[in-house]
């Protein structure tokens, strides 16, 4: 009789187990990623790390710069499997951002939030590529947004000094 419960028990649990890791995955955007698609993002950070790290601050930007070809292809490589891998994403998105493509870069950040809306850093992230652009009241927008889910009034202090600083920038005194 107890195995027989004990059993049951632990296949409830199995199953409770799933379905929990189930919805974890979905909420956070495929956190649990196909093995290649990590894989591969694991070799785009590296590539990028040696490009950005290594090569451009001793002015080897040659170096630095094939070293960004490969990390953007591993990365597109890691969503070509996983079209939801917010991590590679996120990383092809900073890449973009280093390299000067900002349009490129605000597009893998609006995936990035699609995929992954509760992660406020990402806001904060593309309303930066949006400041890079001129675009100071989409800038303005996704720092309001943020303010709008967080409680912290430490966050909502630091981004109202932004704001400021922004609609400063924008409009200067004259």
């Amino acid at each position: 009789m107890f195995f027989k419960k004990r059993k049951i028990f632990g296949m409830f649990l199995i199953i409770m187990w799933g379905w929990a890791l189930n919805a974890t995955a979905e909420l956070q955007g495929s956190r649990f990623a196909q093995p290649d698609a990590v894989h591969e993002n694991k070799q785009g950070i590296h590539s990028y790390n040696s490009g950005f790290y290594d090569h451009l601050p001793h002015g080897r930007k040659a170096e630095a710069t094939h070293e960004f070809v490969q990390a953007e292809k591993a990365f597109k490589k890691a969503i070509e499997i996983d079209s939801n891998y917010v991590e590679a994403h996120r990383n092809l998105a900073r890449l973009y951002f280093v390299q000067k493509k900002f349009n490129d870069s605000a597009a893998e950040y609006s995936k990035v939030i699609e995929l992954a809306p509760y992660d406020l850093e990402t806001y904060v992230c593309l309303a930066r590529v949006q400041l890079k652009l001129g675009n100071f009241t989409r800038a303005i927008e996704y720092l309001e947004l943020v303010k709008t889910k967080t409680e912290n009034s430490q966050k909502i202090q630091r981004l109202n000094e932004y704001i400021e600083k922004i609609k400063q920038v924008e409009q200067p005194t004259q």
